[in-house]
C-alpha cells in the first residue's frame, strides 16, 4: 500500500521545569523505534545557534543545525524569541530558514518549538510556513504541590538516597505552602532540584559535624536538612 507522509513538527508549550525538554529528547528515541526517524537523537539550539552575526549568514548557521538534526529531532529552545522584535532581520531570517529545511528535511527531521503558551502562538502567527507545518501542539501544565513532592522522592530515590519521614512529611508541607502562594510556577522540577541541592549541602555539614557515621546515615535525609530551604527559594523567587 502507498504510504502517507505523517509530520510530527510540534510546539511544547509550558513553563520552566515542567519537562518539555526531556520529552523532546525522550520524542527522537521513540519515533527512531517505530522506524519513522532513522537516528532519534536530539539536537538543543536556541536563538544564538540558529542566527549569523550579519545577514547572509543565518541560513548557513540554520542549514548547520538541520545538517547536525538530520534523522532526528531538532528542538528549539525559546524559539519566540526570533520573532518577538518585528524589526530583528535576523530572527526573520532564521524562520524562513526554517521553514525552508522543514520542507528539504520532510521526513527526515523534526522540528520541535517551546517556550511560554501564549509566546508561542504569537511564534506560529508570525509565518504562515511556521503555521500550516506546526500541526501538533502539547501544553505541558505546571506541577501541583503532591507532583512536586512524587519528583523529589524520585529525584532522591535515582541518587541513592533514603528519605525519613520526617523528611517527607515536612516536604509535603514544604510544596503545599509554595504552591498554595503560587510560587512554583516559574520553576517546577527545577525548583525541586534547587530545594534539594540546599538540602544535601545542609546534610553535609551535619554529616562533617558527627564523629561516628554509620554507613546508612551517609544516605539518610532528615528533617533538619531541610532548614532554610524554604527561605531560600522564596529569595530565589523574588529576585
Amino acid at each position: 500500500m502507498p504510504q502517507s507522509e505523517v509530520g510530527f513538527h510540534s510546539v511544547f508549550s509550558g513553563s520552566p521545569g515542567t519537562g518539555k525538554t526531556t520529552f523532546a529528547r525522550l520524542l527522537g528515541k521513540i519515533l527512531h523505534a517505530l522506524g519513522l526517524l532513522e537516528n532519534g537523537h536530539t539536537v538543543e539550539v536556541d536563538k544564538a545557534g540558529l542566527v549569523g552575526e550579519y545577514l547572509g549568514q543565518t541560513p548557513m548557521k540554520v542549514e548547520a543545525a538541520f545538517d547536525e538534526a538530520d534523522g532526528g529531532v531538532l528542538y528549539i529552545d525559546e524559539a519566540y524569541s526570533l520573532t518577538h522584535d518585528t524589526e530583528d532581520l535576523y530572527g526573520r531570517e532564521a524562520v524562513d530558514g526554517i521553514v525552508k529545511q522543514m520542507e528539504d528535511r520532510r521526513g527526515r527531521v523534526v522540528v520541535v518549538a517551546a517556550r511560554y503558551p501564549q509566546d508561542m502562538r504569537r511564534f506560529i502567527h508570525s509565518n504562515p510556513g511556521l503555521k500550516s507545518r506546526f500541526n501538533r501542539s502539547i501544553c505541558f501544565e505546571d506541577y501541583d504541590s503532591a507532583e512536586l513532592l512524587s519528583i523529589q522522592k524520585q529525584i532522591l530515590r535515582s541518587n541513592g538516597f533514603e528519605a525519613s519521614e520526617g523528611f517527607l512529611l515536612r516536604s509535603e508541607l514544604l510544596w503545599q505552602k509554595l504552591y498554595r502562594d503560587r510560587l512554583t510556577y516559574d520553576g517546577n522540577a527545577r525548583m525541586v532540584r534547587t530545594a534539594l541541592e540546599i538540602a544535601l549541602e545542609n546534610q553535609a555539614a551535619r554529616l562533617v559535624r558527627k564523629p561516628d557515621k554509620a554507613r546508612h546515615e551517609l544516605c539518610e535525609m532528615l528533617p533538619e536538612d531541610l532548614d532554610g530551604v524554604e527561605a531560600q527559594l522564596r529569595e530565589d523567587h523574588d529576585a
